[in-house]
């Protein structure tokens, strides 16, 4: 007679605990295999209010300064580092752009036709006043001791304020001494006379007036061919909005210490091209985004093109996965700027 073996109490409690302990496994594997692929949204990589990612921001990104020892000779700069920029967001592709055909890896972003007003390349001449925003102006607490200020509270956009550092910088290294100042910036000065006169395009927040302070406590104009800002300006970014060239076109006299900051892929198009800002803002007019204009330094290629603003809202296509800047040209449409060739 065979005596039965009961299985004792810790036996049945090994049981459930093995059971409840392989619930998670099974569950994780069935997931796993309903889960559907990761589809990322279009527009992934947009910069939010189209700026431009800073120099340095990838193995790839180019740099119009010069190096510390070629700056001793071409009047450039040391490098600085620039902080990555953070100013990702997603952006649903929106409806088909009347009349544009969108190319493969763009999307359309949807603008108020009003903000053709807004931008760094705004034509503001004598037929072409600012109406457009300047409420994001800062003051020049971010600047570098490179240059005096004639006041300190001036108000500027923060980016210029960046080009300025720079630009002085290369000014001190080169020229050994520290006399440039900012005289005005969005208004003129009423109680002294050295630039008396409002530029059309002071208001925008993008323009500086440059004058020397002397050893003797002077203050003096810029002449016409000042020769370090003639050469060297365009390699930061600024330009001079009011030339000899266009006096008959814009209706404003000449106005060699009236600086604005366009962007460095801008003003260097124009000094290569020699091209007044008047006759680069309509040139591009003539470049749509099935013709945009390229530029390269050799190291990055960039595409600039026109956009025709329409009734309301304007669809503007910009790269899916690239940097990118728009700006209004206070006529008639939008210029924008992208990183890589559009399209590919």
């Amino acid at each position: 007679m065979k005596l039965k073996r009961h299985a004792s109490p810790a036996f049945y409690l090994f049981l459930l605990i093995l059971g409840v302990a392989m619930i998670w496994p099974v569950d994780a594997l069935c997931r796993r295999l309903r889960k559907p692929p990761v589809a990322y949204p279009p527009g992934q990589g947009i910069v939010s209010e189209g700026v431009f990612a800073s120099p340095g921001n990838g193995p790839d990104a180019a740099t119009l300064e010069k190096d510390p020892e070629e700056a001793a000779k071409t009047a450039g700069e040391p490098e600085e580092e620039s902080e990555p920029s953070t100013e990702f967001v997603v952006k649903e592709a929106s409806a088909p752009v009347p009349g544009v055909a969108v190319p493969e890896n763009c999307v359309a972003v949807p603008l108020d036709t009003k903000e053709i007003s807004n931008g760094k390349l705004l034509l503001l001449d004598g037929d072409h006043a600012f109406s457009g925003s300047n409420a994001d102006l800062v003051d020049f607490s971010g600047k570098s001791e490179n240059y005096l200020m004639r006041v300190n509270d001036m108000p500027i956009k923060s980016e210029v304020v960046d080009a300025l550092n720079k630009m002085t910088a290369a000014y001190v290294m080169v020229m050994e001494r520290t006399d440039l100042m900012i005289y005005s910036t969005t208004e003129p000065v009423s109680d002294v006379c050295l630039y008396p006169e409002a530029m059309p395009d002071s208001a925008t927040g993008y323009c500086v007036d440059v004058c020397i302070y002397t050893e003797e406590g002077d203050i003096v104009g810029i002449r016409e061919n000042s020769p370090w800002l003639t050469n060297n300006a365009h390699l930061y970014g600024f330009v001079r909005s009011y030339t000899t060239a266009d006096e008959e076109v814009t209706g404003v006299a000449s106005a060699p210490h009236h600086l604005r900051y366009v962007g460095k892929v801008h003003s260097m198009i124009m000094h290569e091209q020699g091209l007044t800002l008047t006759a680069y803002i309509d040139s591009l007019s003539k470049h749509p985004i099935s013709d945009p204009y390229y530029w390269t330094d050799g190291s990055t290629t960039w595409s600039v093109y026109y956009v025709p603003a329409t009734a309301g809202q304007t669809q503007v296509p910009v790269p899916l996965n690239a940097n990118y800047e728009i700006s209004g040209n206070n006529v008639d449409g939008f210029i924008v700027t992208a990183e890589g060739k559009i399209g590919s």
